[in-house]
């Protein structure tokens, strides 16, 4: 595997990880507590789907460069 799909695997599992554990710890009774639980866990569900669109796009943006050898031998 070269690095470009080594960041790709590691920024997808980084991902799934933030996902997963998004929402932790005791819901406490106060609601100030329970309130500040839910917007981080929505801000951190956010922030994985903006990295996630970051990832594809990254895979997107590298995808002609490492086209362009496959084409080159075609045209030979």
């Amino acid at each position: 595997m070269d690095k470009a799909n080594i960041l790709l695997v590691v920024m997808l599992v980084l991902i799934l990880f933030s996902l997963l554990f998004a929402v932790h710890g005791e819901i406490l009774q106060n609601e100030t507590d329970l309130l500040e639980i839910v917007l981080l866990g929505n801000g951190k569900i956010l922030t994985g789907i903006y990295l996630l669109l970051l990832g594809i796009l990254v895979a997107l943006l590298l995808l002609p460069m490492r086209m362009q050898p496959i084409q080159q031998e075609r045209r030979r």
